[in-house]
């Protein structure tokens, strides 16, 4: 059987004209007559227009007040929805019925109707954790092929993180396209303070300055010294005496970075200054002019530091043992003193200390460990 698409929408009945078969003497027409034939004719309407299409079986003679077919045809129709709709009912001799496909007798003249709706999808809204943000609106069903714009807010100590399932990104608005069932979770995190403090006020920086995180992350901060200051340690919710350090922000955290002065200064005219101790000291002899004699005797090395008159000082002596081991660095060897002391020998450096009548202590700068003796080694001046 052949089928037959229709335009939709609704057909009005105008009676355009009776046809007499004279030849035949038979009458086509509701209900006929004269022994001829009887045809009715099936109207059918769309609502809304436009909304959807329609299908018979079999096809029939298409004229302007409908479709005409034989009395006692059976025929069958079918809905079906344009993009974005979808059936929801027939009206007029189909009354009551909600089936796409319907079967109708035609014994009278008929009229049926198609309606359409909308088709909906829903929108399913969740938080986490809960009670941690709203999201409006709050989900709900969308027409087809539209656009749902939600915004999400936090609450309390959380800020918005993300959008999950169904939609993506970190913008707290986010659109949805809804050609389907969509789920969404909102996902918000908490944030937790970092205080940042510098003591003593001025001598270094840290970066960053402090400021806001999500829980369970790791602030990583880094410290520096300005104005020939040097870093120390980290003290509250850090430690270390490394200049970076990293702080779980899980909760409101707060670090102090401590500054000290360098262990020693380059006065900047061959002289250094121990800021442990306050002491100074020749940096380099061999800079010295007139250059001071080495090596020499203990006796010598006495005479000539209390003599020396250098970089606007006349105050200069021969160390004791214990102020020249302060400058003794046990981690280094030939020599083992800090590099700021430059062309230091490895060798043995007079102290002021007697040890035994004839034998006076010296500290060997191989490895920074005591002697006791006599002949001719080097001397570093120191003042006061």
């Amino acid at each position: 059987m052949k089928s037959h698409h229709f335009v939709l929408g609704v057909i009005t009945a105008i009676i355009i004209s009776l046809l007499l078969y004279i030849g035949c003497g038979n009458i086509t027409g509701g209900g006929g007559g004269g022994g001829g034939t009887a045809t009715y004719t099936l109207g059918i309407s769309i609502t809304p227009e436009g909304w959807g299409t329609g299908e018979v079986s079999p096809t029939g003679e298409v004229t302007l007040q409908g479709i005409k077919y034989a009395a006692g045809t059976i025929v069958t129709v079918t809905a079906e929805g344009t993009s974005g709709h979808i059936f929801d009912h027939w009206g007029g001799a189909l009354s009551g019925s909600t089936s796409i496909t319907e079967i109708i007798t035609m014994d009278a003249d008929k009229d049926i109707i198609a309606s359409f709706q909308h088709i909906y999808y829903h929108l399913s809204v969740s938080v986490t954790p809960e009670g941690s943000g709203t999201v409006e609106p709050w989900g709900g069903d969308f027409i087809d092929s539209t656009y749902a714009l939600l915004t999400a807010e936090a609450a309390g100590e959380y800020v918005f993180s993300s959008w999950e399932g169904d939609a993506s990104g970190t913008s707290t608005t986010t659109t949805v396209l809804m050609n389907g069932n969509k789920n969404v979770t909102a996902r918000f995190i908490k944030t937790y303070s970092l205080g940042i403090s510098v003591v003593p006020t001025g001598w270094g920086t840290v970066e960053p300055y402090g400021g806001e995180y999500s829980e369970g992350s790791t602030a990583v901060i880094t410290a520096e010294g300005v104005g020939g200051h040097v870093f120390s340690s980290w003290e509250g919710d850090a430690s270390g005496t490394s200049d970076t350090a990293a702080v779980l922000m899980d909760g409101n955290k707060n670090v102090t970075a401590s500054f000290k002065l360098p262990h020693y200064t380059d006065n900047g005219d061959h002289t250094i200054t121990d800021n442990t101790t306050g002491k100074m000291w020749i940096q380099n002899i061999n800079y010295m002019n007139p250059p001071f004699p080495s090596p020499m005797t203990w006796y010598d090395a006495t005479k000539e530091c209390d003599a020396l008159i250098y970089a606007g000082h006349d105050d200069w002596r021969l160390p004791t043992a214990s102020e020249l081991n302060k400058i003794v660095d046990s981690s280094r060897s030939n020599p083992a003193i800090d590099p700021i002391f430059i062309e230091t020998r490895s060798d043995i450096y007079w102290t002021i200390d007697p040890d035994m009548p004839g034998w006076y202590v010296g500290i060997n700068f191989s490895n920074g460990s005591f002697w006791a003796g006599s002949g001719s080694h080097y001397a570093r001046p120191i003042r006061p």
